[in-house]
């Protein structure tokens, strides 16, 4: 017999004293072992699986895995709270489904598509810097070759009249008049710097792309809608949140020649850039009294909108300029033929360049002339024209309008 008190090590007194205590305390013991044992009997029974095959006995419940059944679910004794093993997913296609495309092909690291992209694009802006140095480096040579053209001339003109060479030009006069017999009649006329800028003018017809600031207003959208009819081989595209810079590359690598965009001032349009493609120039307008046709409630009198090559008047551009911005404006338009019946003028007044749109009939022969203005209307003013792209803010300008000197009321900048 056991002596009182003393008991088995890890094993805990139960309530009461005595042997009875001690005695009924074994017995819930070995109770509770022949219990747990039946548990874990019926836990690891073979069970079939879903495809009617019986599963892996275990030797005994893992708490870790989850298709073995959990500790909790053991000590309930209820045999439907142990969960079901997982699954596996097979697939039910033949094998001779599978093509080169589900085949997973390497994929290309983004850093890898990032310097593709990169290397394009470093190469692009070295040919523009390439380009925009060569327009520099020629509009720098435009003063010295206008003034060998003045010295050929005057040598010219002295031969012919039988004069004596002036006597400033004495010391130049052998090589000059080398240079003199060397030319033929294509050299013997002025070519100024703009002859480069518009070298393409007369092979291919000019192609203009229109777009407005952002978040236009209805007026605004109405007015650019108007201008893509009035500007022959014009596309109108929203602007967005393109970026100025993007719109232009994109310009010149689909070779647009001009990029007009329109601005506005509480839904009123007040300015017009026109820039030249690839290399520039750039005119900056400010413009005045719009009128469309949207606003003009007798529309049907008006007629519609021919969309024929249009004649061109160009009136008062007498100034240096002047014929710069009458250049830019008129290569905005194709050359129409003989029998047009649309005429746009561009008409100079103290520096106000007024618009004005007519389509003409003759309805009782040649000499009976029918004009009728199809609008729009608006007055335009030079207030800037620079030596560059619409985003090249380093370009320099070639002119500037100074309103607020004091001899600003008697310059005449366009013309006379």
């Amino acid at each position: 017999m056991e002596r009182h008190g003393r008991r088995r090590r890890g094993a805990s007194a139960p309530r009461g004293s005595g042997r009875r205590g001690r005695a009924r305390w074994r017995g819930t013991d070995g109770d509770m072992g022949a219990r747990r044992r039946s548990d874990l009997l019926i836990a690891t029974r073979a069970r079939p699986d879903d495809m009617g095959r019986p599963t892996r006995k275990t030797n005994g419940p893992s708490c870790a895995s989850p298709s073995r059944p959990t500790c909790s679910a053991i000590k309930s004794g209820n045999p439907n709270s142990i969960p079901k093993p997982r699954r596996r997913r097979r697939s039910t296609k033949p094998l001779g489904f599978i093509t080169s495309a589900h085949i997973t092909k390497p994929r290309v690291s983004r850093a890898l598509l990032l310097a593709r992209e990169s290397r394009g694009g470093s190469r692009m802006i070295r040919r523009n810097q390439r380009m925009r140095r060569e327009y520099l480096y020629t509009k720098s040579l435009e003063g010295a070759e206008r003034a060998l053209f003045e010295k050929k001339r005057r040598i010219r003109q002295a031969l012919e009249e039988g004069k004596p060479i002036p006597t400033e030009l004495r010391n130049e006069e052998h090589e000059l008049r080398r240079q003199i017999d060397l030319e033929d009649q294509e050299r013997q006329v002025s070519r100024s710097f703009v002859d480069n800028e518009y070298a393409t003018s007369t092979i291919r017809e000019p192609k203009i792309l229109l777009t407005t600031s952002r978040d236009p207003s209805a007026p605004l959208i109405q007015f650019v809608k108007e201008l893509k009819v009035v500007f022959p081989n014009s596309q109108r595209i929203n602007r967005g949140g393109q970026v100025l810079s993007d719109i232009v590359e994109s310009c010149r690598s689909h070779d647009v020649t001009d990029l007009i965009l329109v601005h506005e001032h509480r839904g009123q349009p007040d300015g017009l850039v026109i820039s030249h493609l690839p290399q520039g120039p750039t005119a900056y307008f400010g413009l005045l009294n719009v009128v469309t046709r949207h606003d003009i409630k007798d529309r049907k009198a008006m007629g519609k909108m021919s969309e024929a090559y249009p004649h061109l008047v160009l009136d008062n551009f007498s100034t240096k300029i002047g014929e710069r911005t009458a250049t830019i404006l008129k290569h905005l338009f194709p050359v129409p033929k003989p029998d047009s019946k649309r005429i746009i003028t561009f008409a100079n007044r103290d520096d106000y360049i007024s618009f004005r749109h007519h389509v003409y009939e003759k309805p009782g022969g040649p000499k009976s002339i029918d004009l009728k203005e199809v609008g729009p209307r608006f007055e335009m003013r030079l207030y800037k024209l620079k030596l560059g792209t619409m985003e090249q803010n380093e370009a320099p300008f070639e002119f500037e309008l100074r309103p607020y000197i004091s001899t600003a009321k008697k310059q005449r900048t366009l013309g006379a």
